[in-house]
């Protein structure tokens, strides 16, 4: 589908150390090797998605992606397999309206991330507070704890609305959000009707891992459009397609160079 290519609310406080608390330095290391863009398998991305609901306001419809995420402490991604989702016309084929994706959303921003920028990876949701510390929990408000976040971290700490299907609070997760699985641990535990988290700083110059470089830019370099409810009759939903096509021309202006496809 596309070519890979081969001062912070974040703490800088430990240049010389790791998060992480459950797993041995080697094993990192060696994970997170996995994660290397050119190391993953063909049809297989890292995305953040978007909803078509926040077209008319949000940075990621007013600004260009790239600009946005080096500014934001830790960005909540998805891993994703495109040979699993089926392509608009042949669900359409099968006499099908609904199709499952494994992301959250239905605009995908695909990146290229730098391993030593991932801090977790999870085969599903964890309701990662990524603004926990800041003003009205916005990627833009004034640091109000610049502990916050690191501590969230360490002792996973969810966000204060997460809640389970059944109406339960979300529980902490167990041995804090520092925890790297390798690509296909997760792929393998993931369900498709649901979606998977992995969560990466977006800010440059963090020193995370000891060993490893500090975190680079993260990179667009491709947007996909997956709608998951298709009209009954999608060759002729004028409406439908001027929707996706006005949301298409718009993400293009912003991210110049930058190829987006309907799927």
């Amino acid at each position: 589908m596309f070519n890979k290519k081969s001062t912070s609310h974040v703490s800088t406080a430990r240049p010389t150390d790791h998060l992480f608390l459950t797993q041995d330095e080697q094993h990192i290391k060696r994970n997170l090797e996995r994660w290397r863009g050119e190391n993953l398998p063909k049809g297989i991305y890292m995305a953040h998605t978007i909803t078509i609901e926040r077209r008319n306001a949000g940075p990621l419809f007013t600004r260009p992606a790239q600009a946005v995420f080096s500014t934001w402490d830790v960005l909540s991604t998805s891993l994703v397999d495109t040979n699993k989702i089926k392509k608009a016309q042949d669900v359409m084929n099968k006499g099908l309206k609904k199709r499952e994706t494994g992301l959250f959303f239905e605009i995908a921003l695909i990146l290229d991330v730098p391993c030593q920028n991932i801090i977790g990876t999870f085969s599903h949701d964890v309701w990662f507070p990524n603004h926990i510390g800041r003003q009205n929990s916005s990627p833009t408000g004034k640091v109000l704890d610049s502990a916050a976040l690191f501590e969230s971290i360490r002792t996973g700490e969810t966000k204060k609305n997460a809640i389970k299907p059944d109406g339960s609070p979300f529980p902490r997760m167990a041995g804090g959000f520092n925890q790297i699985k390798t690509p296909q641990e997760i792929l393998n535990r993931t369900d498709i009707s649901r979606h998977n988290e992995i969560l990466v700083v977006g800010r440059p110059g963090i020193n995370i891992y000891k060993g490893l470089p500090a975190t680079k830019e993260i990179t667009l370099y491709g947007i996909v459009i997956i709608p998951k409810r298709l009209p009954g009759d999608i060759d002729n939903d004028r409406a439908f397609h001027q929707k996706w096509l006005a949301i298409s021309d718009k993400l293009k202006a912003l991210n110049p160079g930058v190829n987006c496809i309907f799927y």
